[in-house]
């Protein structure tokens, strides 16, 4: 995956599965911050970041309840429902067939274009 993939916020891995939350993007490269504040960096060409798959256990994590067809979100005007692996959706009452949204970095990214950016900023892994 390439750095100008990402946004800031966005949760990846390194390739020794290191899990971490973006916080600079530069010119090929993005910096996040280690376990003990210290500014780390992947870049595009020998330590790239890695995306990380989506999956229900992330997602109730973050508050996704089972229901019926679905694995749903619901926090006041905001109603999400979601149907992993085929990846069809509902936000809001807009419904979203065959996203490619496979990773976690993909559905943060979702979750900002449908105005949900603190959803998508707090994501938790």
């Amino acid at each position: 995956m390439k750095c100008k993939e990402l946004m800031i916020n966005d949760w990846v891995s390194d390739k020794y599965g290191y899990l971490m939350q973006i916080t600079v993007i530069g010119d090929g490269y993005v910096s996040f911050e280690d376990d003990e504040g210290n500014l780390c960096q992947l870049d595009d060409k020998c330590n790239q970041p890695e995306p990380i798959p989506l999956t229900y256990e992330i997602l109730k994590k973050n508050g996704w309840k089972d229901a019926e067809f679905w694995c749903e979100y619901q926090e006041g005007n905001n109603s999400i429902q979601d149907c992993l692996p085929d990846m069809r959706g509902r936000i809001n009452g807009i419904e979203i067939e065959h996203f490619k949204c496979e990773c976690v970095h993909q559905y943060q990214h979702l979750l900002r274009l449908c105005g949900l950016d603190e959803l998508a900023d707090n994501f938790k892994i």
